[in-house]
């Protein structure tokens, strides 16, 4: 990882830190923090466990803060369904990615791109079961 991208993930732990000892464990700013570091990860190819790591905790804070069809949570089990594909654990990535697909339909509609890339993704996945 360059310079840059360690010292981003140095920035980002040190604010998970923060945020984890100031507002608690399991405040939505926490889950905010998490996503954005394993969505970082994921997209630089970094640390992948790391990544499914911060992405676990902040699926679970918004799952249990959340309504199950807010559009955050439904980016977080996108993301997560990025990691685990990756990580060869379709099935896995399969139902974080339907159920992302689930509410992204609800929020936008059968014919938004959101909706598209989102069954996009499943295809992918599929082709690798």
């Amino acid at each position: 990882i360059s310079g840059d991208l360690s010292e981003a993930l140095s920035s980002y732990a040190e604010a998970l830190r923060i945020r984890r000892n100031l507002l608690g464990r399991d405040h939505l700013r926490v889950a905010d923090t998490c996503h954005s570091m394993g969505a970082m990860l994921c997209e630089i190819g970094g640390d992948l466990s790391e990544a499914k790591e911060a992405l676990s905790e902040a699926l679970r804070i918004r799952e249990e803060s959340l309504d199950e069809e807010d559009e955050s949570t439904s980016e977080t089990r996108q993301w997560m369904g990025n990691v685990l594909k990756d990580l060869d654990e379709c099935e896995l990535a399969l139902e974080c990615y339907q159920a992302s697909l689930r509410t992204k339909k609800l929020i936008f509609g059968e014919d938004h791109e959101e909706v598209a890339n989102t069954m996009m993704s499943i295809a992918i996945v599929l082709d690798q079961l």
